[in-house]
């Protein structure tokens, strides 16, 4: 028999974001003041994309330019617009660009309508390309994306003419020209960019980001630009966190230098090449940095330290340097890092967060639980710019929590965790686990209704339909789930490959073993080790080998076994392969 790619899979290889929205399950405590919530990017993006829908332009040029009006670019955030605008899009609609281009027609010397679409393209572009290497990446998927993009950059180009200081558009511009690599034109739009806010780390991040060798950069040019802009700053200055960013993205680079090696050969390999690209002073440099700006404790450095050294927490093969520099950022905000503090000093939350992710990564859930628990409970104190700003700190860590839950196969926890980060940031993104979850509890109508209102969402559409597409598959709803799980398979998302076995399933299901079989041939990445995770490789050999030997090509069948054999043990495999060998000796 097939075999279901779902039934190869622990919920522990599963990626979950985060999310729910049923805020009237959450205690009142949980949840934002109904006049906070409503100042929640997320809610206004929400308003503006339905203004867009129904024509309603003066809503969502209202809605809008306040929104722009309210933020700042600072020195790591441009709150709230940056948040707000990144989740206007619906890439799910295929009249939304329509929509927009209405909106950009009605006002055309406005230069925020443009700028909206301009980031749609932006986010289509990526949804359309996925975020895989290029050598891992089909040429219809990164013609699809220079195309848009280029639409993207047309806009941004335009709102520049109309605005050349709008902040969102310069930062933009530079994250739409990271897509073509480390070129000249990108040197110009950040150049273009920091004339006017100098200051804005986010700028230098991309840039530096691209400078790294899988985008064409190389190691002398990513030291360089680091001297170049932060060496003569003063002490302070937010540059002064540039060189703590390079040493995020040496990491970054060990672990795609050794991309594909495990065990021992990976952390080897990662040794070697943080020996070759880790130069005498930046461990200095970095130090200095994070000793200021935790005697600082300012709230723009505190985010940028705390979301650089969260990266670099997370970057398998890095535990020794970041443990380190998460030691030296614990003593500068006087804060105690060990699971159990014992001095009852200072407290940190930011050191909280850190040390639970650092848990997480290492995969002790309960020690992260316990000090994501105390970042709570720490947070409560701490002062943000704003409610809503505090607001979403504490249900980032609800969210975090929800995932560890999911990885427990904690449904009832991560939901009500779920539940709890909704209810405070309003982010449709974080509904994923309450889509899933109440699938893990064959809760189908629950989760059909939590899932839908989610594929929508730029940053989990794709997540969603894979999800939506199960619920369907086990309400026996076939035609529904076929539609999700080929949105899926067509995909360049992880899970494409486990959507394509789940639509040959339903066709073995059906006892159409011809329409599995064109499934299973329809999608060469199924059998691609470079760009499939072995496991599934198998059980795609697998199930394709039962399709043949159904449909009576033996030798064909018996070449798959073979196949599934060479990258995984089913059990299933060896049965047949022993049937077939004996059918062909006949």
């Amino acid at each position: 028999m097939p075999s279901s790619a779902f039934s190869k899979l622990k919920t522990s290889d599963w990626s979950l974001r985060g999310g729910t929205d049923s805020s009237r399950d959450v205690s009142d405590r949980a949840a934002a003041p109904a006049g906070r919530r409503d100042n929640l990017p997320s809610i206004r993006a929400k308003l503006v994309q339905d203004a867009i829908k129904r024509g309603d332009f003066a809503t969502a040029t209202r809605i809008s330019s306040d929104t722009l009006a309210a933020s700042r670019a600072k020195i790591w955030t441009f709150y709230p617009f940056d948040d707000f605008i990144k989740t206007v899009s619906d890439l799910s609609d295929p009249s939304f660009e329509r929509d927009l281009s209405a909106w950009v027609d009605h006002g055309p010397l406005d230069p925020l309508p443009r700028l909206v679409r301009a980031q749609y393209y932006y986010d289509l572009a990526w949804y359309k390309r996925g975020d895989r290497f290029s050598t891992q990446t089909d040429k219809q998927s990164q013609a699809a994306f220079a195309s848009i993009l280029k639409k993207g950059i047309a806009d941004v180009s335009q709102v520049l003419k109309l605005d050349p200081t709008s902040a969102y558009g310069l930062y933009l511009q530079v994250n739409m020209l990271r897509g073509y690599g480390a070129t000249s034109q990108l040197s110009d739009a950040l150049d273009q960019a920091i004339a006017v806010y100098p200051s804005y780390l986010p700028l230098y991040k991309i840039v530096l980001s691209t400078l790294q060798p899988k985008w064409g950069g190389d190691i002398n040019m990513m030291y360089e630009f680091v001297e170049r802009h932060s060496a003569n700053a003063p002490d302070g200055s937010p540059l002064k966190l540039l060189p703590l960013q390079l040493y995020q993205y040496l990491l970054e680079t060990a672990g795609t230098t050794c991309y594909g090696q495990h065990g021992d050969a990976y952390a080897s390999c990662f040794q070697d090449s943080m020996k070759q690209t880790l130069r005498p002073g930046l461990d200095a440099e970095v130090a200095k940095a994070l000793r200021q700006f935790g005697q600082m404790n300012e709230y723009e450095t505190n985010a940028a330290v705390s979301d650089i050294l969260s990266a670099m927490i997370a970057q398998s093969g890095g535990e020794s340097y970041s443990g380190r520099l998460l030691q030296i950022a614990a003593d500068s905000y006087g804060a105690d890092p060990r699971l159990v503090e014992t001095d009852g000093g200072k407290h940190n939350f930011i050191i909280d967060k850190l040390v639970a992710g650092s848990w997480l990564n290492k995969r002790f859930y309960d020690n992260a639980i316990t000090k994501y628990k105390e970042a709570l409970s720490n947070m409560e104190a701490a002062p943000f710019p704003t409610p809503e700003q505090k607001d979403i700190a504490v249900a980032d860590i609800h969210e975090s929590l929800a995932w560890i839950y999911s990885r427990y196969e904690r449904p009832t926890e991560m939901i009500a965790s779920a539940k709890a980060a909704l209810a405070l940031d309003g982010k449709a993104a974080n509904r994923i686990y309450l889509c899933f979850g109440n699938y893990q509890i064959k809760q189908y109508d629950a989760a059909l209704e939590e899932c839908s209102q989610i594929t929508v969402d730029p940053q989990s559409a794709v997540e969603a339909r894979y999800w939506r597409g199960l619920v369907y598959q086990a309400m026996k709803n076939d035609e529904k789930a076929i539609e999700d799980l080929t949105e899926v398979a067509n995909s360049q998302d992880d899970r494409r490959a486990q959507a394509a076995i789940e639509l040959s399933m339903i066709y073995f299901n059906r006892k159409d073993n011809k329409g599995a079989l064109d499934v299973l041939n329809r999608y060469p990445y199924l059998y691609d080790t470079d760009v499939t995770a072995k496991d599934s490789v198998a059980v795609s050999y697998n199930n394709r080998c039962y399709a043949y030997m159904e449909l009576g090509e033996l030798q064909k069948a018996l070449d798959d076994c073979n196949a599934s054999l060479a990258n995984g043990s089913i059990p299933d495999a060896f049965k047949k392969k022993e049937e077939l060998v004996a059918r062909l000796s006949r």
